[in-house]
């Protein structure tokens, strides 16, 4: 947004005429407790600072994002050696800190408040406005150009709100700071115009620039952001790598059925899904990722992880990055950028996905018969048969299978389900008279047979609960279990008689006839 000199003075008297009206009392009643106790510190004069004062104020700023940098950056010295020299201004709302072409000579920390930063551009016309390039809120830092390279200020301060500062002298400022914050603002501005998308940046708009870019800090395999995840800024790779990873859904067309006895056997309707994860892509150094969905307003459509042991990561929010990035040649090759990414994304999300298909293909087909799953009516029908036929030659085998015959005795009482069997000799009638009259007796011996197999659902179940404990009985229960074990088989005996005998009588009367 662009202002003439006259009316970033008309902003700033409305704002203080708002402020005026809102009948406010001193700012120290507004703030926070703990702002409170860093303001009646930094009152007192430096010199007269005792060190548990010190170690008071280092604590109770450790985590204001500036000295949180600074710690981690140079050492808690250096962040010692601020609280020893800062003092404490404070702005009203609509106030401005000062003009561009002002003398500098103080830096400025943002305790609590809001600033927005100006600067002057010239139109075609050679006409001079203020453009709002930066706003700024607690935890910021500003008013180091114009110290570090001993120039008039490049902006104009104004604050959006009642403010409250830390301030260091310039003297102070470069004696503690002045090489480290040159060495960061030289090598950002270094770094940006490196970069493609910035090349075109002027000096100054890179560095007004670098106050909405944090440097963050990853891990190995340490999740960046998720796929599904609302897109929330953009990154650039300052050092080590990251991979990038979409999950891919194979999909199979998939049959269901039910058995012979109406139990379903397991329904699956529509298709069958199983999700890959693969790696599409992999950033180093320089490289910008997340700019696709923010530019285009999606979630994110693929998930980010740190690829290396550690990598650090220039960040920038959605919303200073859709305000701040308005060069033409930056959108027009971020747009550019996009459609090679979504086109080599599409190839390589296809190869991979065909690759899967195939393997999916081979675990389906393996494991088909497991799942009762079909990929057409026609493999459906197939297979159906040769499960009938297998049912069929199953239940002939019943006419010639061995059982243990009730009137012998047990032989091993270590085991007493281990025992000799003889074959099943059944008397059937030769006369198709005698068929006949089986038929009409058939709906009886049905009756009879699912009775006793009922029955004998129970009797398996002692069997097995008996065969499980038989390692823990004495010989007094042990002969207890071989006596009901008698019982059992009998039932077992004339059960498996009665349902051989009908089957294979029904199979001979439909001969017969």
């Amino acid at each position: 947004m662009s202002y003439s000199q006259k009316e970033i003075r008309r902003l700033s008297r409305r704002l203080t005429q708002k402020r005026s009206n809102a009948d406010k009392t001193d700012g120290i009643s507004y703030i926070p407790p703990s702002i409170c106790e860093i303001v009646n510190i930094l009152k007192t004069n430096p010199s007269s600072r005792t060190q548990n004062f010190l170690n008071t104020l280092a604590d109770l700023t450790r985590d204001i994002p500036f000295f949180k940098n600074i710690c981690a950056e140079l050492d808690e010295n250096a962040h010692k050696m601020c609280c020893q020299y800062m003092k404490y201004c404070t702005y009203n709302e609509g106030e401005i800190i000062f003009n561009a072409g002002d003398v500098g000579d103080q830096f400025f920390i943002i305790l609590l408040g809001e600033v927005k930063i100006f600067v002057p551009t010239k139109t075609e016309d050679d006409q001079e406005i203020m453009t709002e390039v930066a706003t700024l809120s607690e935890g910021k830092a500003f008013g180091e150009l114009a110290l570090l390279k001993d120039q008039p200020r490049a902006a104009t301060i104004m604050c959006t709100q009642k403010s409250h500062f830390a301030v260091l002298g310039k003297k102070d400022y470069l004696r503690i700071l002045g090489n480290y914050q040159t060495w960061k603002l030289e090598e950002f501005i270094s770094f940006l115009s490196a970069l493609p998308a910035f090349a075109s940046w002027s000096k100054s708009h890179l560095a007004a620039l670098s106050y909405y870019f944090s440097l963050a800090t990853y891990t190995k395999n340490q999740i960046i952001y998720r796929q599904g995840e609302p897109s929330d800024g953009v990154y650039i790779v300052k050092s080590g790598e990251v991979v990038l990873s979409q999950d891919i859904v194979v999909s199979k067309n998939a049959f269901s059925e039910i058995d012979d006895k109406g139990r379903k056997i397991q329904i699956l309707r529509g298709k069958l899904h199983r999700t890959y994860q693969a790696s599409l892509a992999i950033k180093t150094k320089g490289e910008i990722f997340g700019e696709e969905e923010v530019m285009d307003n999606l979630p994110r459509i693929m998930s980010c992880r740190c690829y290396t042991t550690r990598a650090e990561i220039y960040v920038i929010s959605q919303l200073e990055f859709k305000r701040r990035i308005k060069s033409e040649d930056s959108l027009l090759h971020f747009n550019e950028k996009n459609k090679v990414k979504k086109l080599v994304r599409d190839k390589v999300s296809s190869s991979i996905k065909e690759t899967h298909i195939k393997e999916f293909d081979k675990s389906f087909h393996g494991n088909r018969s497991r799942f009762s799953v079909w990929e057409t009516n026609e493999m459906r029908e197939d297979e159906l048969l040769s499960i009938r036929k297998a049912n069929q030659r199953r239940n002939n085998s019943l006419l010639f299978m061995r059982m243990k015959s009730p009137e012998q005795t047990l032989t091993d009482t270590k085991s007493p389900f281990k025992t000799a069997v003889k074959p099943l000799s059944l008397g059937f009638p030769a006369d198709s008279a005698s068929f006949t009259q089986l038929s009409v007796n058939n709906t009886s011996l049905a009756s009879q047979t699912s009775g006793m197999m009922n029955e004998c659902a129970k009797t398996f179940t002692n069997l097995r609960t008996r065969k499980m404990n038989f390692s823990r009985m004495d010989e007094a229960e042990v002969s207890d279990a071989v006596s009901k074990d008698k019982i059992i088989h009998k039932k077992l005996w004339d059960c498996s008689i009665l349902g051989t005998e009908r089957k294979f009588k029904l199979r001979m009367l439909k001969k017969l006839r």
